[in-house]
């Protein structure tokens, strides 16, 4: 196996360029989420009783709106706002419903004076960072967090492969088909401490859950450090 192919010098936007504007993007999400359990939004359910009285939610990296037709189901009263860097998928998002309100940004570089009571990253979006873009993805969501919001994060157990990985080295992997690859980086739970350590927030509670097809996955509940 190649070492270089899992080293750190790449960005993600690097798998934007090569990946996530594929014209074809939305079929091939909504595949990998029915291949990993994940297209009943089993992740979301798990939570969903913790957040549904609240009245702002922000989900970074939304994809094609798997999280946001849940909670449309759902009806949930808050507003709900989508970062998505993907033109294609923005595209896919603008059309769900107009109590959607997307943004097409970089959310490395997204400037707001805007906070959130809720902000989600599901699907193990932060794994599609780099490990020194994870600092400053964790970095981003503290400033966009209100004082007593709180951060559902989803990743992957940091020993499991992805199951649609073609090569995988440590916590590092690779996704390819065809002429695009995804490079990924899954955070051990060590990585998220000392990613929220040094950003001002605080790990208040974790837990691991299974998809529909048995997939083992861990949710971070992350708040702002709050001096008492």
């Amino acid at each position: 196996m190649n070492t270089e192919r899992f080293s750190e010098n790449w960005s993600y936007l690097d798998n934007q360029r090569m990946f996530y504007n594929e014209s074809s993007i939305v079929a091939i999400l909504q595949n990998y989420a029915e291949l990993g359990g994940l297209s009943n939004c089993i992740d979301i359910a798990s939570f969903y009783n913790e957040i549904k009285r609240t009245t702002s939610l922000l989900d970074v990296g939304a994809g094609y709106g798997r999280i946001e037709q849940y909670l449309l189901k759902k009806k949930y009263p808050g507003s709900i706002e989508t970062i998505e860097v993907s033109e294609v998928l923005s595209r896919k998002l603008d059309k769900l419903s107009p109590k959607v309100s997307n943004h097409q940004n970089d959310i490395l570089t997204y400037e707001t004076d805007t906070t959130y009571q809720v902000i989600l990253s599901m699907w193990s979006g932060i794994s599609d960072f780099s490990k020194p873009e994870q600092y400053l993805f964790m970095k981003k969501l503290a400033t966009l967090l209100q004082e007593k919001g709180i951060i559902y994060l989803e990743t992957s157990v940091s020993d499991l492969v992805p199951l649609n990985a073609k090569e995988s080295s440590a916590q590092y992997y690779l996704i390819s088909n065809g002429d695009y690859i995804v490079r990924g980086y899954i955070p051990s739970y060590e990585d998220m401490l000392a990613y929220c350590q040094d950003t001002g927030l605080t790990i208040k509670n974790y837990y691991t859950y299974k998809t529909d097809v048995g997939r083992t996955r861990i949710i971070y509940v992350i708040k702002k450090f709050m001096i008492k």
